[in-house]
């Protein structure tokens, strides 16, 4: 595996974004699913860009996904 510094420049709304997609991943991982970035973002990360949307795919199915969001919901 490699590493790739990243040197993006990061505004509010960006943290509030990155900030979202943490607490999914922590969401995802307590309950032993997978969750990764994919698409046009991972590119863009690594062509020190600015993503202008972040895909995600998951082992779960859209219902499993749906209990998940709708039981974290009410926590």
């Amino acid at each position: 595996m490699f590493e790739k510094k990243l040197n993006l420049t990061h505004t509010i709304q960006e943290e509030k974004t990155f900030t979202a997609i943490f607490a999914l991943f922590t969401m995802f991982k307590r309950a032993d699913a997978e969750l990764y970035l994919v698409g046009g973002c991972v590119r863009d990360m690594l062509l020190n860009r600015k993503p202008k949307d972040y895909d995600v795919c998951t082992n779960l199915t859209p219902d499993q996904v749906k209990e998940l969001l709708e039981k974290e919901n009410k926590s």
